[in-house]
């Protein structure tokens, strides 16, 4: 039988729970997915189908390919938000007011701020984070960044950025909460921590997003996080795309947010 859709998945860098989303939605509506980008990572010049699912990243090539398709197309993520195209993306200044509650409720009372890029959404997880704190009397510090980039290139000196962070870390005053931009940020920040001779939790409390049990399953201590409802945002991607698929209009700035769970 042929399905109903055929729509390429745009996505090089998957997460499974963006997978599961997607899968679900496919599954329901009879879709045939185009999964060879998941394993090649090269766009699919002349490629066509019904719809894209993508995420952007900061590739030209694929930016080029995706606005120069000519089909109704999704962006999944907030991830290079100046590309115009209809999106969902996770709700980020409530991941920030979740995260802070998290810490207020349990007494604590110095802060601080560990981002992975200094782009859009890490900017309003912390608006979301200060915000909360701010009623309350409490600041934040801000540790140096994860990660560098450069137009669509990656800036890496390891070494250079952990004793920038180890020295922002001992610079802090114990013990402090720290919001950490994704599961991946916080990991780092606990094995710095074991550079910089701190106890976690003890002296650093550390607060992770995604919920992502592959990498809070690897952290040294257990690893608490904010649950960004990724599967519940690819599904809404999905289920956009179908609306789009089948001549709905969204506005030119179409931007569908999904609550944090």
């Amino acid at each position: 039988m042929k399905s109903k859709r055929k729509v390429l998945l745009a996505i090089t860098i998957p997460k499974q729970s963006i997978m599961r989303g997607i899968v679900r939605y496919a599954r329901e509506h009879d879709w045939h997915l185009v999964t060879d980008m998941l394993y090649t990572g090269r766009v699919p010049l002349g490629w066509r189908g019904d719809g894209i699912l993508t995420i952007l990243g900061y590739r030209k090539e694929l930016v080029d390919f995706v606005l120069k398709a000519g089909i109704p197309t999704v962006a999944i993520t907030q991830i290079n938000e100046r590309v115009p195209l209809p999106r969902v993306e996770g709700d980020n200044v409530r991941i920030g007011e979740l995260a802070a509650g998290h810490f207020l409720e349990r007494g604590y009372r110095h802060f601080a701020w560990a981002p992975f890029l200094n782009d859009v959404m890490d900017m309003e997880r912390l608006k979301g984070f200060r915000h909360t704190l701010a009623p309350h009397g409490f600041g934040c510090h801000a540790l140096p960044v994860s990660h560098h980039r450069i137009g669509g290139h990656w800036t890496e000196n390891w070494v250079g950025r952990r004793q920038s962070l180890v020295r922002g870390l001992k610079r802090l005053p114990t013990p402090t909460a720290i919001f950490c931009y994704n599961d991946a940020v916080a990991a780092d920040i606990m094995d710095a921590c074991r550079d910089a001779n701190l106890l976690v939790p003890e002296q650093i409390a550390v607060l992770g997003v995604d919920n992502d049990p592959d990498v809070c399953g690897c952290a040294p201590v257990p690893l608490s996080s904010v649950l960004h409802d990724l599967e519940g945002m690819a599904y809404e991607g999905a289920a956009l795309l179908d609306r789009l698929m089948s001549g709905y209009k969204p506005p030119p700035k179409y931007i569908l947010r999904v609550q944090p769970k």
